[in-house]
């Protein structure tokens, strides 16, 4: 009677064994499906925003120049215009084309990247740029995702240094604990009042969203005349 009523049993616990096994194949290819979608919605607004607007100012540019044709001078000043923004765009298509390379998954390839472009944006200022890496970097695979939002908080906070800060020097460091990483961007410059932010200069608050979403913070603090420090601060993935 026993073995009757173990057979059943055991059919059942057998089929409940398959079932949560292919409802967990099916969750995990749903989340990836998902992610995937995520990425692709994103590398598209990329190209529409960056990319798109881009292209029709240097179109703009374009028509502008052959327009001038019976003044030099005119001209020579939006074909400069016209150098300048081709090269941005350039610029922009290395950034996206960087984020959806595969083969740039890794934390030693966002330090790259992220060091070469500051050290480029600030080429021509009189800015003292101080770069702080871990001096062994370890193998630690960063996502698209993950890195396109370190990225960005970083391009945000180097610009609005720039724009508005008036600094002496700017210093990145970049820090690994054991489960987290923690990307500061500090500069000396003259600081403001969060509360006074003008809405153009507050580009980072777009990112503490994009942030908490992959379990994430972004702390601002600033204070008048004692400069400003981003902090970016994201769990690492687990091996």
């Amino acid at each position: 009677a026993n073995a009757w009523i173990l057979t059943p049993m055991g059919g059942t616990f057998g089929g409940l064994v398959i079932w949560a096994f292919f409802a967990r194949s099916l969750y995990q290819r749903k989340s990836r499906e998902a992610a995937g979608l995520r990425e692709r919605v994103r590398i598209a607004r990329d190209l529409h925003d960056h990319l798109g607007a881009g292209l029709t100012h240097v179109a703009l540019l374009g028509d502008l120049v052959r327009q001038q044709t019976d003044q030099p001078g005119t001209a020579q000043g939006l074909a400069a215009r016209l150098s300048e923004s081709v090269h941005e765009l350039s610029r922009t298509m290395g950034e996206v084309i960087w984020t959806t390379d595969p083969a740039k998954d890794t934390l030693r390839s966002f330090i790259s990247f992220l060091t070469s472009y500051a050290e480029r944006f600030f080429a021509e200022s009189a800015l003292r740029l101080r770069l702080e890496m871990p001096a062994e970097i370890p193998e630690v695979m960063l996502s698209a995702e993950l890195r396109h939002s370190l990225f960005m908080v970083a391009k945000e906070a180097l610009n609005n240094a720039a724009k508005h800060a008036q600094a002496s020097e700017l210093r990145i460091k970049l820090e690994l604990l054991e489960r987290e990483l923690r990307l500061n961007i500090e500069d000396d410059g003259r600081g403001f009042l969060k509360a006074q932010v003008a809405s153009d200069r507050n580009g980072l608050t777009n990112m503490e969203k994009r942030l908490r979403d992959l379990g994430g913070e972004l702390q601002i603090e600033s204070a008048v005349g004692q400069g400003t420090r981003v902090q970016a601060r994201l769990p690492l993935p687990r091996k």
